[in-house]
C-alpha cells in the first residue's frame, strides 16, 4: 500500500482532553489510525493506560512529509495546543521547520474557515468520524490490539510507571482536575451520570453489592470504635 501522511487530533470528549499529531512514515495510512498506530507520544500513552481510549478521531491526509508536518504546526498554532490545558501537546515541532508569517497566516485562515465556517465541511467531518468509529473489523482490531497489550506483563509495568511518573507532574494533575470539574459543570454530563447510576441501582445484583458492602463498612467501624 501507498503511503499517505496524514495529520489528526484525537479526544477524550468526557474529560475535555485532545492531542494532535501527525504521520509520515513509509507505513503512514490514515486507515492505521487507533488500528495499528496509537501516537508515539508518551504522554497519550499514559493517558490511555489511566483513562481508556479516545472516543473522538480527526483525520486529513496530506500531500507529504513537509506537508503533513505544516499541517501539524498550523493545527497546533490555531488551538495553541502548547499553552491550552486542554490539550495533552507539550511542544510545536513544526514550529523547528521555516514557515514564514505569511505561511502560518494561511493555514490559520483556512483551518478557520474549515473548522468554524464551513457548517457542511464540519457536518461532514463528524458524519466521517462517526462511520469510522462504528466500523466493526476497526474496533475489533484495536480490541485485539489492546488486549495484547494488556496481557503483557512488561508492558503493563511500564505503562503503570509511566502514569505513576505522570501523576506526580503538578501541572499534569492540574490539567485533569480542570478537565474534570468542566466535565462535571456539563448538565449533560450530570445527566448521563444520573441515568447511568439509575440504571446501575435498577439492577438487583449491582444493588445487593453495593448495600452488602455499605453494611460490611459499618460493621467495620462499629467494630473499631
Amino acid at each position: 500500500m501507498k503511503s499517505q501522511p496524514y495529520i489528526y487530533m484525537v479526544g477524550w470528549s468526557k474529560y475535555d482532553r485532545w492531542y494532535i499529531g501527525c504521520r509520515y512514515s513509509k507505513a503512514a495510512h490514515p486507515g492505521d489510525l487507533w488500528t495499528t498506530y496509537f501516537s508515539s507520544s508518551e504522554i497519550v500513552t499514559a493517558f490511555r493506560y489511566v483513562f481508556g481510549e479516545p472516543d473522538v478521531f480527526r483525520v486529513e491526509s496530506a500531500n507529504d512529509k513537509q506537508d503533513a508536518l505544516n499541517k501539524e504546526c498550523g493545527l497546533l498554532l490555531y488551538f495553541n495546543a502548547v499553552s491550552d490545558v486542554r490539550f495533552l501537546n507539550r511542544s510545536n515541532r513544526g514550529s523547528a521547520f521555516s514557515l514564514s508569517t505569511s505561511s502560518i497566516a494561511k493555514i490559520k485562515s483556512t483551518l478557520t474557515d474549515k473548522y468554524q465556517n464551513d457548517l457542511e465541511y464540519r457536518a461532514m467531518r463528524v458524519s466521517n468520524n462517526q462511520a469510522i468509529c462504528a466500523q466493526p473489523e476497526r474496533n475489533a482490531k484495536i480490541a485485539e490490539a489492546n488486549s495484547a497489550r494488556f496481557s503483557d506483563p512488561l508492558t503493563r509495568q511500564q505503562w503503570s510507571e509511566k502514569s505513576k511518573s505522570l501523576w506526580h507532574d503538578p501541572d499534569y494533575r492540574a490539567r485533569c482536575e480542570t478537565g474534570k470539574r468542566a466535565a462535571m459543570a456539563a448538565p449533560e454530563y450530570r445527566d448521563n451520570m444520573s441515568s447511568t447510576l439509575k440504571a446501575k441501582w435498577a439492577d438487583p445484583e449491582y444493588r445487593e453489592m453495593m448495600l452488602s458492602a455499605r453494611a460490611r463498612k459499618k460493621a467495620e467501624s462499629a467494630n473499631s470504635q
